[in-house]
C-alpha cells in the first residue's frame, strides 16, 4: 500500500491538474515559493498539516475528503481560490 504522503501528494496534483492551477499559481495563492509548493505537490518532501490546510483553502475541498480511501474530483465552483487566502473578492 501506498504510503499516505503519496496518495494525498498524488491528490493535490490531480486537484490542480483538474482545475488548471499552476504551481506557480498555486505557490502565490498559498505565499510560499514555486521550489516549495513543487517538493510539496511532487511528493519529495512530507506533507504538513498546514499544507493540507492551505490546499484545502485553495481548492474549496475539506481534508477529510483528500483522506478518504476513495477521491473524488469536484467541479470548480467549489474553490475557494484567492479569496480564501487574501479575503479579497476575485474581480
Amino acid at each position: 500500500m501506498p504510503e499516505l504522503n503519496s496518495i494525498v501528494a498524488d491528490r493535490f496534483r490531480a486537484v490542480l491538474a483538474y482545475r488548471h492551477i499552476s504551481v506557480i499559481e498555486y505557490a502565490e495563492l498559498t505565499k510560499q515559493s514555486r521550489d516549495a509548493a513543487n517538493r510539496r505537490i511532487n511528493g519529495s518532501i512530507p506533507l504538513t498539516l498546514s499544507d493540507l490546510h492551505d490546499f484545502c483553502e485553495v481548492t474549496g475541498y475539506e481534508p477529510y475528503e483528500l483522506l478518504q480511501p476513495e477521491f473524488v474530483l469536484k467541479p470548480a465552483s467549489h474553490a475557494m481560490g484567492s479569496q480564501a487566502l487574501t479575503g479579497k473578492e476575485a474581480e
